[in-house]
């Protein structure tokens, strides 16, 4: 409840300060489980990602949003359904942890950059979301954040959607490093391919 709430309440706040456009919504799945990945362009971009959803999607959030920035934050955090990841580390409860989640029919929202970045450079994504896939079996939506320009205050800003990677692009990659990288380089291939759809 709070999080569609907060969400509706967000959205309309953010219309306010950005000019956004969202397109290829229709590649949206309508059920089942999958993960959403996403160049990092801002700390607004949870709420540019999620807005075109109906369902609700469970946000990787840095560990540091929940233990330095008081308990009120940690809260609201976890109740919009984001759960802690430790960046530098090999994260096994947080893996456990979106597992569930996809393996319960859930989405789970990562941006595999790990940081932001505030340009359009190349998508260059870490494995984490790569092997999350391959040990749960579920597809891949691809997702980009553009904005030309550094993003600030009545920014346009273009979100769009691609067409799911199969989790069969993805199989095996949990055992063979090849398969890893070539997992990721298909993946970094997709949301290239939609933010120069902008350029």
């Amino acid at each position: 409840m709070l999080y569609t709430v907060a969400k509706k309440i967000l959205k309309g706040i953010s219309r306010l300060f950005y000019k956004i456009c969202w397109k290829g919504e229709e590649h949206i799945p309508k059920k089942g489980a999958f993960i959403v990945c996403c160049n990092h362009r801002s700390l607004i971009d949870p709420l540019l990602v999620a807005a075109p959803f109906q369902r609700q999607i469970r946000f990787m959030a840095k560990e540091e949003l929940f233990t330095q920035h008081g308990r009120l934050a940690a809260w609201i955090l976890q109740s919009l359904g984001a759960f802690p990841v430790r960046r530098e580390t090999a994260d096994r409860k947080s893996l456990q942890t979106a597992e569930q989640i996809l393996l319960d029919g859930g989405i789970v929202g990562i941006f595999p950059q790990g940081y932001v970045i505030r340009d359009n450079r190349p998508f260059s994504p870490k494995s984490g979301a790569v092997l999350l896939s391959s040990c749960t079996n579920v597809p891949i939506l691809p997702m980009s954040i553009f904005c030309r320009g550094p993003l600030k205050f009545f920014s346009r800003i273009t979100v769009r959607i691609g067409k799911p990677l199969s989790e069969k692009s993805f199989q095996g990659a949990k055992y063979d490093h090849k398969k890893l990288k070539a997992g990721s380089a298909a993946l970094a291939q997709a949301i290239n391919g939609l933010l120069e759809e902008e350029n």
